[in-house]
């Protein structure tokens, strides 16, 4: 049965065509579209809303929220953290940043959390997705937290982030040794204020439309005649 664009069982409305350039979706479709695809990639309900939330929050700083999100959706041999103090490792497996920047957020406040000492992420795979979670920690314990990334420098709680050589290893996907530095009592300007929308491909947005319907029903004869109320309500 062919599905109609407009079918209220797709995940959104099917893309306009382009011809080169990036089409504009607002931060709550990026999200919502991105949750949907994480869900039907596999993951649970918890950390695909984390993913929904994860690539609005990086389409918001500038930076490719929702190609980031395709890729790391791709991998299927990604291993949760080992929380320990100064250091977090995967028993020689890549660390997946998603699982890692929710414990990051949770332990930003424990021993095990950025400290005194630089707290080094190891072997972590899309190294750009942990970036929300680094500003959301930084929140919950009121200090200034720094991204190390190869060569590179990132504050995530700058809000608009520049993209620039130095930060190629943390948006690239190869794993990295990403190092995260606490600044205790540093006075950050505020951020700079984030759009309301986020720049994606007809490619990425087809890829993750075509996820996201793996959750989906197609609709049936069955589905219409049950829709809707019985009675009228009409009084």
């Amino acid at each position: 049965m062919m599905i109609k664009p407009n079918d209220p069982t797709r995940a959104g409305s099917a893309p306009v065509p382009q011809t080169g350039n990036p089409a504009h979706l607002s931060l709550s479709e990026i999200q919502a579209l991105c949750f949907k695809a994480a869900r039907g990639a596999g993951h649970d309900w918890g950390h695909a809303e984390e993913a929904g939330w994860a690539a609005a929050w990086l389409a918001a700083a500038g930076l490719p929220g929702p190609a980031l999100l395709l890729a790391w959706l791709r991998e299927t041999d990604l291993a949760a953290p080992l929380p320990a103090r100064d250091r977090w490792t995967t028993s020689g497996r890549r660390q997946c940043p998603l699982r890692t920047g929710v414990a990051l957020a949770d332990h930003a406040a424990l021993p095990e959390g950025p400290g005194v000492t630089p707290l080094v992420l190891e072997n972590l795979a899309h190294p750009a997705i942990i970036l929300p979670f680094v500003a959301r920690a930084a929140h919950r314990i009121g200090s200034r937290l720094l991204v190390r990334c190869g060569a590179g420098m990132i504050d995530p709680c700058s809000g608009r982030l520049s993209r620039t050589p130095s930060d190629s290893a943390c948006l690239g996907t190869a794993p990295i040794d990403l190092i995260i530095l606490r600044e205790d009592g540093i006075t950050t300007n505020p951020p700079t204020p984030a759009p309301h929308y986020g720049v994606i491909s007809l490619l990425h947005w087809q890829a993750l439309d075509a996820l996201a319907l793996r959750i989906t029903v197609p609709p049936s004869a069955q589905s219409r005649t049950g829709a809707g109320a019985e009675g009228g309500d009409n009084d």
